[in-house]
């Protein structure tokens, strides 16, 4: 374990640190790393509490622990038992907790007046945007709606969107950066799979036995990963390193075998190593059998594609081409990686199908060691997915599918026509082009800057401008798109509240709010649920389509843990009031459970162990800890990874089927 490596490099120069090497099917070492910073006079400062949380600055998604001091963010440490990083940082989780100080937070609402932006109260700025929604609504439907987010938003923000928009608005018109960046790696895993998730994970790299890297540069994409792979490379048994990429970044050094493949010919160079691996017979055609379709079709596709031919095309010698088949073609354990050097490609979806392919040819998923990453780019990519924040309904669930729609339905309680399912969802840059064309007169920008960072610059300025178009962004920044905006609204960040997100290889982080946000700006969840509540969506009961559940209206079950072998848990009416149930829970936190203890338990968790639950139709329904809080019950939230749902008896008007 190297404590505090962080400290002892320069890790802008050194983003990878110090190496501690390990064998095959070996654990990862602990090496953990820690930043500091200094007070406004510029003395070091040492942590007065640390909050558990993750990075959220690329797709590895690191769990760490934020340094507090003065109610102020002071530095990070990374969590030296999480799955994902054993301890490490890179450079982005080491150092970017510093934006959350910067002077130039947006503290207040702002609204265009006269032409100019002024500051304003939350009262007023949700006013001017729901009085604007409810005409728009009334007088041209759900299509007159856009909303673009990013991949940099919490799960809970992401799905609570998604309710609003396609089951409150009914917009197919919801999109974001996202799909300009990673929109490959989903439509692959789709049409390879059949899911938008990946079937690896990091813990692959400790078995396998080759790695294939096709158009990542993982060494400055997801520093912490690629620590992991150099830790391999430098322990006993290393993995042969296979790299895809026309640049010598340090993965194409480092590797055995460098397929420096001319730009936009990716596809050229699988074929040739598929038609390879069908040449020598090292396709494994039962496995294949018992698990894919398709294989006829794609051996005769591959089948004009010699190393011959496709070293014309890709520039790659066809002598390096049959060694990489080789090599591939012999792994027992092979865990390959993708990213831009795929997605921004000619023939993207197809190249990145290929890789996913030639996995499936070998057998090489399901296995320690053996899988595909799709990679993401942004932190929270696979949430905006995962939670119907994009093209895609809430839970994976596929728009054209009619038993998914009416499953969803059914959970919101909405009438199936309600949900957006007619034709494709609204693209990323068709949002904006309707925006342009004046069919979307509202578009809700939040967490991102396309005025910088998308395409075409000026003509998606001269959108933002349009006086037609009701803009509102939602950012800590007053960024160059804020500046454009008809409602500019402050929002919390990293560190400044609580919820969850999914990295890569699908772990789910929490991450707890350590500090407070500045000045009046909420977490983006809160601004939504303001939204929401202000237009009164509504289910077909005429309930809440988003509730927060009063608990002080209702009767508070919860599971008791009483001793025994196995241990026995009986459902009754907690005799504790709310608030004394969230103190016994904080009681909880410190101590194992005993007997008669109150133990807070998900349905969904204790059915699966079997256990005896009240019935759905008993009334009682889940709420959790966090939500209880949040109504003002208690001032500081309680860790829901450790406080997950209590049961509420609540008056039939007070709550809604999807609680």
């Amino acid at each position: 374990m190297a404590d505090g490596d962080s400290r002892e490099r320069d890790r802008i120069a050194d983003p990878w640190g110090r190496r501690t090497p390990y064998g095959a099917r070996q654990a990862w070492p602990v090496r953990v790393d820690q930043q500091l910073g200094g007070d406004r006079d510029g003395d070091a400062v040492e942590a007065e509490r640390w909050v558990p949380s993750a990075c959220v600055l690329c797709s590895n998604g690191c769990g760490l622990d934020i340094g507090v001091a003065g109610g102020r963010i002071v530095g990070v440490r990374g969590r030296a038992g999480d799955r994902v990083n054993h301890g490490r940082l890179g450079p982005k989780g080491l150092y970017g907790w510093q934006a959350n100080g910067a002077p130039d937070r947006l503290l207040r609402p702002l609204v265009r007046d006269g032409g100019e932006l002024v500051e304003t109260g939350w009262d007023q700025a949700m006013d001017r945007i729901v009085e604007r929604s409810r005409a728009l609504l009334e007088a041209k439907g759900g299509g007159a709606f856009g909303f673009y987010t990013s991949g940099q938003l919490l799960s809970e923000e992401y799905y609570t969107l998604a309710v609003i928009g396609k089951g409150g608005l009914g917009t197919p018109h919801m999109d974001g950066n996202t799909r300009l960046c990673t929109a490959t790696a989903a439509q692959a895993l789709k049409e390879s799979f059949g899911c938008d998730g990946q079937p690896a994970s990091y813990t692959d790299v400790d078995a396998a036995d080759t790695l294939f890297l096709v158009g990542h540069n993982v060494a400055a994409t997801q520093t912490v990963l690629w620590s992991r792979m150099l830790d391999r490379r430098r322990g006993p048994d290393p993995p042969a390193l296979v790299v895809v990429d026309p640049r010598a970044t340090p993965p194409a050094r480092e590797a055995d075998l460098h397929l420096a493949v001319r730009g936009g010919t990716n596809l050229a160079l699988l074929n040739a190593l598929q038609h390879e691996l069908f040449a020598a017979g090292r396709v494994d055609r039962d496995w294949v059998a018992a698990h894919a379709l398709g294989i006829e079709e794609l051996e005769r596709t591959v089948a004009d594609w010699p190393p011959e031919r496709a070293a014309e095309v890709c520039g790659v010698p066809a002598a390096q081409i049959r060694e990489a088949a080789r090599v591939l073609g012999e792994a027992e354990r092979l865990l390959s990686t993708v990213l831009q050097g795929v997605y921004q490609s000619n023939q993207a979806t197809a190249a990145a199908c290929q890789v996913n392919n030639l996995h499936l040819l070998r057998g090489m998923l399901g296995r320690p060691g053996a899988g595909v990453l799709q990679m993401n780019g942004q932190p929270t990519a696979q949430n905006t997915r995962e939670t119907g924040a994009d093209g895609d309904l809430s839970g994976m669930r596929n728009w054209n599918n009619p038993s998914h729609v009416r499953e969803l339905a059914e959970l919101w309680n909405v009438e199936e026509m309600a949900i957006p399912h007619w034709a494709p969802p609204t693209h990323a840059m068709q949002i904006w082009r309707y925006a342009e064309q004046g069919s979307i007169e509202l578009l809700w920008i939040s967490a991102t800057n396309p005025a910088v960072s998308l395409p075409d610059l000026a003509r998606v300025r001269e959108i933002l401008a349009r006086e037609e178009l009701f803009v509102v962004v939602q950012d800590i920044f007053l960024s160059e798109t804020a500046e454009l905006a008809d409602v500019v609204l402050p929002a919390a960040t990293w560190g400044e509240k609580t919820g969850t997100f999914t990295n890569v290889d699908r772990t789910v982080h929490l991450s707890e709010r350590a500090v407070e946000p500045p000045g009046e700006a909420r977490p983006d969840l809160e601004i939504f649920l303001d939204y929401a509540r202000r237009m009164d969506f509504r289910d077909r009961a005429g309930r809440p389509l988003l509730p927060l559940i009063d608990a002080k209206r209702g009767e508070v079950f919860a599971a008791r843990y009483d001793a025994g072998d196995p241990p026995l848990h009986r459902w009754g009416p907690a005799a504790l009031a709310p608030e004394e149930l969230l103190a016994r829970a904080r009681e909880i936190e410190k101590t194992p459970l005993a007997a008669g203890d109150w133990s807070l338990e998900s349905r969904s968790y204790l059915e699966k162990a079997g256990i005896e639950v009240p019935p759905r139709e008993s009334g009682l329904h889940a709420v959790s800890a966090l939500q209880i809080c949040r109504l003002g019950m208690a001032a500081d939230p309680v860790p829901p990874e450790r406080v997950n749902p209590v049961y509420v008896r609540v008056p039939d008007a007070e709550i809604s089927r999807n609680a």
